[in-house]
């Protein structure tokens, strides 16, 4: 055992510390490996941490130790060599020492090791960690608020004990484990008072003689981060009780909350209209920009951030709680007055009147709160907003809020494609807009409020119609009301006539090649693809694909890459719509593939290509096998844009794609798109690309061989070059093996004789390699392509090379010991089923291979077949099914026909006749021949099969649609399960059976005549019945 080195002495812990800050890397470097070690060597962070509490050493290198600190002592804090008891109680109260430290960086520092450490130690072995930091507030409070003691020391140590208190509320309040919820909870209700009168006193100072004078003064910065830093605190414990306030044993929390959530609806409101008063008095630049007024800002926001979280967790709770309406109407009033105000006063900026994250929560909540407040959702009428009201905020929204402004347009002019990526983007960035936040509060008024806000869009939109719009100002107040038509579509199916609309107005204004029309056009794009969404385009959908054709072409001063873009989602967006006609839509598919595959080929950027690509995607899927003609036009720019060096991963997923509906589309006519599958394949497996791209390589590997013909003309490539790769898939990716089994199934379906010729012993060492290493699910899946091999093609294709690769031997080994991997019994069944399987193609290949296992299991040929029966007649009532049940006693009866004199012997047992009995007993069949019916599927009728639901084999709604679900429905009407008579098919073999072990020197009836006498009268009475 490796012995621990000795601690360095604390002078030589202060100088590697020092050098790790240095400038010179060199010196850094080294000092830095220095520290690695020091990891390793107990109770060493005691004096690291001393090295930061030191204010007499250089403030770099109290950094440098704070910052070993904070990354080292959480990670092993659990680990007790490094840390026994008594130094992690040293550590403890070394951290409390912190709390008056002026350097903001220190101290933060210092506070998240402590909400880490704390993390792990509370409440068992730091039970006094909350009254500690509760005691340090209160003493604070005392010489601040209550002694009115000036020292700035002291507003120090009661910020940095309330930040700390914050943090570590931010780790404790995550917690799940019910025994530190419960201890958590104690520490909330603990603080919860002291925190409310801090916040209350520093809250009062702060706004007390408030002045333009003194809003910058030390004491006033003081003040209000002293209250930021009490409510963070208490919105913590209390979002951390609204959660849990439905969970047992937090019942009290309830009212708690209740209780503080009203209150924070006042002090925010108050707070709120204070700040608004300040910058009505002409604050200077450097008022507006102060610490003071910066804190403010925060605090607010902090306010909203609350009341956000607590509304996302339960609206319906949310506005049931106290003064909510009050809080939901004054964001909506500040709204109101940010609408008004001029823009300079609307920014992403603390120092703005309006910040636009302010905005940007006022309308999030309001939004929510609206849902809530729907009359379906209030019978009795109580919070249901007046029609005025409702009126009053569409016309808001429509006219104010969702104009363009300045900056949208200068962003839009500066970079078409980045702007309309941002702005059409599907995640949650709208939360942080004010105009895209606005389109979701009026989508919600329309849902809620549908028959005041549906006349309302009409009215403003018959009133733009009625206008002639040349200049910026009307073009954007038309662009804004197009947004509402469109983002209410579905509430203005009834009330507007969007045919005569596109006909009498969009078609004309989507040709205008004013420059400042490109903001129209574009709008006119995106308002086909929502009504297409909501089918609300029925008479005139040639005009509209007509229209969208001419906008991705047209490369006029009237258009740019922002009305293509959104010219191309729409088209998406109109053949994904379930009122699609392919019948309109055929004379449009060339000049709609020319347009598109341009604009992939001009666009910049990836996601743009991406967009546009998958518009094109969209056509191929829609048009079917109308894209046969066309696959050539779409091939060429696919394959260019693949090679080029700077294509990212999403953009080659969606070319696999292309590929891929390509192929699913022209289905027999396919067979050109082989090389470029071939290499995209290919390409996709390689080192480079494998990791993120080999799923996408594997769907597009299986449509396209689902949807293939047996090759002709051996010199024309085709998808069996990529056989040896799937063949060495089976060896080297369990991740992917289900998939890879089913690629295997495909080929085998596709000409399992080529199959067999090219890989036979390849993948039968696959096989193995893949049963040896896979778990149970995918051992199945290896095992269900080798049966659907041996239903395929003859025994002289596949015996030799599985019993060359040692498959056979393995299971048949396996089936002997009775055991699998993982020891599951499904896999055996499984494996029984596959030699079954062997036996009905071929039993004297079957006997065969297992006389030849012997040199592979060094084992007797008799002692192997015997082992094989056992489990044979063992495992039959793990077999469930109808179907394989009967598979088996046909193998069996298969089997006992080859005469060999293992099997006849165990005749005598009457294992084989109690197999039979067993299953004659649960099918019922009979024959019934029509003659001259050529077409007839199968001459036996199963009258088992409603019972046992007896379909298709598995992966059926996977190949629908395909050519392989033909190959499939052939596979399983050759069946003998499903076409020979199980009472004559053993007759027939008995009579054979009692040939060969005649030729075979066994004395069938001797083993016939041990038969249990019960057992032998029932067989016969069945073979008896018609």
């Amino acid at each position: 055992m490796q012995a621990t080195p000795d601690p360095p002495s604390a002078q030589r812990i202060f100088q590697v510390i020092q050098d790790a800050a240095s400038q010179n890397h060199v010196i850094a470097q080294a000092a830095s490996e220095q520290l690695e070690t020091f990891k390793s060597i107990p109770g060493i962070f005691v004096t690291v941490q001393a090295v930061a509490i030191e204010r007499n050493l250089p403030l770099d290198a109290r950094k440098m130790a704070i910052f070993q600190f904070k990354n080292v002592v959480p990670l092993q804090w659990r680990r007790g060599q490094l840390y026994p008891d008594p130094v992690k109680q040293t550590i403890r109260e070394g951290m409390f020492r912190f709390l008056d430290e002026p350097d903001d960086i220190i101290a933060q520092s210092n506070a998240i090791a402590m909400a880490k450490i704390a993390r792990i130690d509370f409440p068992r072995a730091w039970p006094d960690l909350g009254s500690r930091l509760l005691e340090t507030v209160h003493t604070g409070l005392q010489q601040v608020y209550i002694q009115h003691n000036g020292d700035p020391q002291r507003s120090l140590a009661l910020l940095r004990a309330l930040s700390t208190l914050n943090q570590v509320l931010k780790e404790l309040t995550i917690a799940k484990v019910p025994i530190l919820a419960a201890a958590v909870l104690t520490l909330v209700e603990q603080i919860h008072e002291p925190l409310l009168t801090t916040y209350a006193q520093a809250t009062t100072a702060f706004g007390h003689d408030l002045s333009p004078e003194n809003l910058a003064s030390i004491e006033k910065a003081n003040h209000i981060r002293i209250a930021h830093y009490a409510f963070k605190c208490l919105v913590k414990g209390i979002s951390f009780l609204w959660q849990r306030s439905r969970v047992k044993g937090f019942e009290r929390a309830e009212a708690v909350v209740e209780a503080f959530f009203g209150t924070a609806v006042n002090h925010f409101i108050s707070l709120s209209q204070l700040r608004i008063q300040l910058f009505a008095a002409n604050l200077s630049a450097n008022l507006t920009g102060s610490l003071t007024q910066s804190y403010l800002s925060r605090h607010i926001r902090v306010y909203g951030k609350f009341f956000r979280k607590t509304q996302v967790f339960s609206a319906a709770r949310f506005v049931k709680l106290p003064n909510c309406r009050e809080l939901v109407l004054h964001y909506w009033s500040r709204v109101v007055s940010a609408s008004a105000a001029p823009k300079n006063e609307v920014q992403d900026d603390d120092n703005a009147p309006y910040p636009v994250r302010f905005l940007t929560q006022a309308l999030a909540i309001f939004k929510d709160s609206l849902a809530q407040w729907s009359p379906s959702r209030q019978p009795d009428n109580q919070d249901i907003l007046p029609k005025e009201f409702v009126d009053g905020a569409v016309q808001l929204i429509v006219t104010r809020l969702l104009l363009l402004d300045e900056e949208d347009l200068e962003k839009w002019s500066e970079d078409p494609e980045e702007w309309i990526n941002v702005e059409e983007s599907d995640s949650d960035a709208w939360e942080y807009g004010v105009r895209p936040c606005a389109e979701r509060v009026l989508l919600t008024l329309a849902n809620q409020y549908g028959d005041y806000v549906a006349p309302l869009i009409r009215t403003y939109l018959e009133q733009v119609r009625a206008e002639t719009s040349t200049d910026l100002p009307s073009i954007i107040r038309k662009e804004a009301v197009y947004c509402a038509v469109g983002r209410c579509a579905h509430r203005n199916k009834n009330n507007i006539n969007f045919d005569v609309m596109v006909r009498e107005t969009l078609a004309a204004e989507a040709t205008n090649p004013a420059p400042t029309y490109r903001i129209i056009k574009r709008r006119i794009a995106w308002l086909f693809g929502k009504w297409a969404t909501e089918n609300s385009i029925s008479n005139c959908k040639d005009i509209v694909f007509q229209t969208l054709i001419n906008l991705i072409r047209d490369r006029g001063d009237g258009s740019d890459a922002a009305v293509r873009l959104t010219a191309a989602s729409a088209f998406r967006e109109c053949i994904d719509s379930i009122s699609f006609d392919l019948g309109v839509f055929i004379p449009f598919i060339q000049p709609s593939l020319e347009a598109l595959l341009a604009l992939v080929m001009e666009s910049e950027t990836q996601d743009s290509k991406r967009r546009v690509i998958g518009s094109v995607n969209a056509l191929v899927a829609g048009v079917g096998s109308e894209i046969v003609p066309f696959m050539g036009q779409i091939v060429e720019p696919v394959t260019i844009l693949w090679q080029h060096p700077d294509v990212d991963i999403p953009l080659r997923a969606e070319i696999m794609m292309t590929v891929s509906k390509i192929v699913e589309a022209a289905k027999e006519h396919s067979a050109p798109m082989a090389p470029i599958t071939i290499i995209l394949i290919q390409e996709c497996l390689t080192p480079t690309l494998s990791v993120q791209m080999e799923e996408d390589a594997v769907n597009l590997w299986l449509i396209s061989l689902r949807n293939a013909l047996p090759s002709r003309d051996p010199s024309i490539p085709d998808l069996f070059q990529l056989l040896p790769n799937a063949v060495g898939l089976l060896y080297s990716n369990l991740d992917l093996l289900g998939s890879i089994c089913q690629i295997v199934e495909s080929y085998l379906l596709l000409d399992c004789p080529r199959v067999l010729q090219e890989q036979a012993l390849s993948l039968h060492q696959g096989y193995l390699q893949a049963y040896t290493t896979a778990n149970g699910l995918n051992v199945k899946d290896v095992l269900s392509a080798a049966m659907l091999m041996v239903q395929l093609a003859p025994s002289n294709m596949w015996a030799e090379a599985m019993h060359a690769s040692g498959f056979f031997a393995k299971m048949l080994s396996s089936i002997i010991e009775d055991k699998a991997k993982n020891d599951n019994t499904l896999v055996l069944v499984e494996v029984l089923q596959l030699f079954a399987r062997m036996i009905m193609q071929d039993a004297g290949v079957f006997v065969q291979l297992v006389a030849a296992s012997s040199t592979h299991l060094n084992q007797s040929a008799d002692y192997l077949m015997t082992g094989f029966l056992d489990q044979w007649w063992a495992k039959f009532d793990n077999v469930v099914d109808a179907p394989r049940r009967k598979l088996v006693a046909l193998a069996t009866a298969e089997l006992l026909a080859t005469g060999n004199r293992v099997v006849v012997e165990r005749l005598a047992t009457s294992e084989a006749i109690n197999i039979w009995l067993d299953v004659m007993g649960e099918l019922r069949e009979a024959l019934n021949v029509q003659l001259g019916d050529d077409n007839q599927e199968s001459p036996l009728v199963l009258f088992w099969k409603k019972m046992d639901l007896y379909m298709l084999p598995d992966r059926l709604e996977e190949v629908d649609e395909t050519l392989e679900l033909e190959r499939r429905k052939e596979v399983f009407q050759r069946d003998p399960i499903r076409n020979a008579p199980l009472k004559e098919f053993i007759k027939q073999k008995m009579a054979q059976a009692q040939q060969a072990a005649g030729v075979n020197g066994v004395d069938f009836e001797a083993a016939l005549g041990k038969v249990d006498g019960s057992a032998m009268a029932s067989i016969q009475k069945e073979f008896s019945l018609p």
